[in-house]
């Protein structure tokens, strides 16, 4: 955990010193895995997770910017297993996510704004757990998991000016994982995000 927080904050300060803008961001997420084996009868919900990062915003013109940021957001699902009724059990998926996005205002003095693009994710943990409410058991997948996930990005959000070089921000982003991350295994898992983030930019 520790050395994914350096590589995180070790990209963000240094790319800070290019950009128009610096972002330090964090918040919840809820993510869900989809995924073959719900065709056996397993059913998956959404597991609430923290990401943490920051960005480098680049301005095109007054209502355009370019936006790269590095994040590492815990993903994962939770899974109910037919011939185990009651058992808790979830898959916990530790991401280091790379999104590049264009983030659009339709209006130069509108808070408001979009935000668009796509973003690599390099997995650097995957683990099953499985809860039998006597003792957790964790099961290591990472040997079963590529190293690469790739998907769409979008979402919105709010800024508000809190001083001359700071704003204060709030947005709502999906991602939307292409992939299927298993390898060696005759299933499939692909998956999905939804975050909600706050922040502070520095100018």
């Amino acid at each position: 955990m520790k050395k994914i927080l350096f590589i995180v904050m070790s990209i963000v300060l240094v790319s800070g010193l290019y950009g128009d803008a610096f972002k330090i961001m964090g918040g919840l997420n809820l993510s869900k895995y989809t995924t073959s084996l719900e065709k056996e009868g397993c059913k998956l919900s959404y597991k609430i997770g923290f990401c943490m990062g920051g960005g480098l915003e680049i301005d095109l013109n007054e209502n355009i910017a370019i936006e790269v940021d590095c994040f590492f957001i815990q993903k994962g699902s939770k899974i109910e297993l037919p011939d185990f009724p009651g058992l808790k059990s979830n898959f916990k998926l530790g991401t280091i996510c790379l999104p590049v996005l264009a983030k659009v205002k339709f209006k130069r003095d509108s808070i408001f704004y979009i935000l668009g693009g796509g973003g690599f994710s390099i997995i650097s943990s995957h683990k099953f757990e499985i809860n039998t409410g006597e003792e957790v058991e964790q099961v290591d997948w990472k040997d079963y998991t590529k190293g690469l996930d790739f998907g769409l990005v979008f979402g919105c959000g709010a800024e508000m000016k809190i001083s001359e070089y700071q704003d204060f921000f709030i947005e709502g982003r999906y991602h939307h994982g292409f992939v299927n991350i298993l390898k060696e295994i005759d299933e499939s898992i692909k998956t999905h995000t939804i975050l909600l983030i706050l922040g502070i930019k520095t100018y």
